[in-house]
């Protein structure tokens, strides 16, 4: 099953880097110059290969990027699903994957 995104496929990370904040670990990128953070990634979302991101109040992400994932009444979603702020380059799933693993970013 594959999630139709509106991301771009020439995203530039910029940096990626993991801050302690509020004591939780935090990946923290700079993805075509807006910052991005994940903070506890959904991992049902991340095995799809989706990933939300945050940039606190700006909200700069929820407006710019979305992914639809189908429909699927066997998984329990009867309808489409809308995730704004989410992304699902193979990039930041990776980085976002790396980081869940513990790995060195």
């Amino acid at each position: 099953m594959s999630a139709a995104a509106t991301w771009r496929t020439d995203t530039n990370i910029e940096s990626a880097k993991v801050e302690i904040q509020d004591g939780w670990p935090v990946l923290v990128m700079i993805i075509d110059g807006h910052r991005a953070e994940v903070v506890e990634p959904k991992l049902t979302l991340l095995g799809k290969g989706i990933v939300v991101l945050l940039d606190g109040s700006e909200r700069y992400w929820e407006s710019h990027i979305s992914v639809e994932l189908p429909a699927d009444p066997t998984d329990g979603r009867p309808e489409p699903t809308l995730f704004r702020g989410a992304t699902n380059d193979p990039g930041v799933v990776s980085l976002v994957r790396r980081f869940v693993a513990g790995e060195d970013i």
